[in-house]
């Protein structure tokens, strides 16, 4: 394979790149916890953007550091789960984005 045609491989990789971005930042994902009592919406880039509580989640809380603690670790659960599900839904767009390319097997 030439220089040439190697460097507009190349370009034409950085282009499909900037679009996969651009389309990810549009990709909006949702991870749940506690039965969907917490939910976390996220883009494709892992930005939050909204986070929801059922209201019967907070009446459960009345104040305790071990109350706190159970709400806690339902929010992480919930961006942990969003975060996966963005992470998917970039290899799913990226691999597809790959196959076009044409590359020979094992360059990226």
């Amino acid at each position: 394979m030439d220089m040439t045609r190697m460097q507009a491989m190349l370009e034409q990789a950085r282009q499909m790149s900037e679009v996969a971005g651009e389309q990810l930042s549009k990709v909006s994902v949702e991870g749940s916890a506690g039965g969907g009592a917490v939910r976390v919406r996220m883009s494709g880039r892992k930005e939050v953007l909204g986070v929801t509580l059922d209201p019967a989640v907070l009446g459960a809380f009345g104040g305790s550091g071990q109350d706190l603690e159970m709400l806690e670790d339902l929010l992480r659960a919930a961006f942990n789960d969003a975060g996966r599900r963005a992470d998917e839904a970039a290899s799913g767009s990226m691999a597809g984005m790959m196959d076009n390319l044409g590359l020979p097997d094992g360059l990226l």
